[in-house]
């Protein structure tokens, strides 16, 4: 079995936060926030044989995916037992179930995108699975396809840098902040709060960069930091 990363297991609770305060306008029956959007609405009123066809494979796909949203819960619910537990042997259990569920997920996700391919938000939610066990490249394929379908996709840009970062491709996780910090300032934070633990942690030292490019990059996060606590005391202050 492979073994789930400590520092993810420690931010879930964290990603279960956000989740509870973030409300995507597309739906209200499946969760949106951390590791994948809500599910779609199927077509209303199609007229046409194969409109209709098209529209029940659009209701099967979402489906699949919110039953790989149920999948992905209970992998959280999961793993936040783990992170609780001072018991070993019930961590090692909690976290064996947790990656039962992604895997569980992961098939969910892409028997929703073999009915509906251009479902992007089983794209990214693929991605985010694959993500949590530690399949990077194969991650970011998923994002990547995801983003071909709808590029704005806040999410998947998001959380795509993340594995970059997993990955050493820092300059692709800067590009994608400072596209975020233009057009979605509040996952822009959240790539900028990765960062951080990403270098505070020592998970850098894993990947595959130089020292040199590693220092730039840790002082570059360390400015942005700086200017965005700077920007935000500026905000606080002309509320007054």
């Amino acid at each position: 079995m492979r073994a789930l990363s400590a520092i993810r297991i420690t931010l879930i609770a964290a990603c279960g936060a956000l989740l509870l305060a973030t409300s995507l306008p597309e739906t209200a029956s499946a969760a949106g926030g951390c590791g994948g959007g809500s599910a779609r609405g199927g077509g209303g009123g199609a007229s046409s044989s194969s409109e209709g066809r098209q529209s029940s494979a659009q209701e099967k796909a979402d489906k699949k995916y919110a039953a790989g949203l149920k999948k992905r819960d209970y992998a959280w619910k999961h793993e936040r037992k783990a992170a609780e537990t001072d018991s070993e042997k019930k961590r090692a259990k909690s976290l064996a179930k947790a990656e039962k569920d992604w895997h569980s997920a992961i098939e969910y996700y892409r028997e929703a995108i073999e009915l509906d391919s251009k479902h992007y938000e089983a794209h990214a939610s693929l991605g985010y699975a694959l993500r949590q066990l530690g399949q990077w490249d194969e991650s970011v394929a998923s994002y990547n396809r995801s983003l071909e379908i709808r590029p704005s996709y806040a999410q998947a840009i998001e959380y795509r840098a993340e594995a970059y970062l997993e990955l050493g491709k820092l300059r692709d996780v800067r590009r994608s902040y400072m596209h975020l910090k233009r057009s979605e300032p509040e996952y822009a934070q959240q790539l900028l709060d990765a960062m951080v633990t990403w270098l505070a942690d020592g998970r850098a030292e894993a990947a595959d960069v130089k020292p040199s490019t590693l220092e730039r990059f840790a002082a570059w996060v360390e400015e942005r930091s700086q200017l965005t606590q700077q920007q935000g005391d500026v905000s606080s202050n002309k509320q007054w």
